[in-house]
């Protein structure tokens, strides 16, 4: 089971920095994953597309989400930072089909800067966690 952690203790424990200085296009790897998460797919599997696809909006997306959210470490040991918008963020699709909006933002691979980027992600599951280091409520 995933363990989540507040912004705050997050920062404390040197696992968030808001200083990241992100280019989409930084590296090869990095500028699949701003096409993958920016053009609507034609492909038959599951993915995310941010509503806008220029790179001045992917980075806002990315520096709200370093600024705001929460870091969940997963159960494989992964480390990702989410944060939940409010408002959509991008869409959807399955078997490329429009499945409908997302509203949430997720960071993965924060810790390596040649391969972090960031997709849109939904929270129709919104629940309200607990930092399980403070015991601050968090909302996922």
């Amino acid at each position: 089971m995933s363990q989540y952690y507040c912004h705050q203790c997050a920062i404390k424990m040197g696992k968030l920095n808001n200083e990241v200085d992100f280019n989409p296009s930084g590296t090869t790897y990095q500028l699949e994953k701003f096409y993958k998460h920016t053009v609507p797919p034609v492909s038959l599997k599951t993915i995310s597309i941010f509503e806008m696809s220029n790179n001045k909006k992917y980075k806002e997306y990315f520096v709200n989400t370093l600024a705001s959210g929460c870091l969940e470490l997963d159960d494989g040991g992964r480390e990702n930072i989410i944060w939940v918008a409010g408002k959509k963020q991008g869409y959807l699709f399955k078997n490329g089909v429009l499945q409908g909006d997302v509203d949430g933002v997720k960071i993965v691979l924060p810790y390596d800067p040649n391969k972090i980027h960031a997709f849109p992600a939904g929270s129709s599951s919104l629940k309200t966690i607990t930092c399980i280091n403070c015991g601050q409520k968090i909302i996922h």
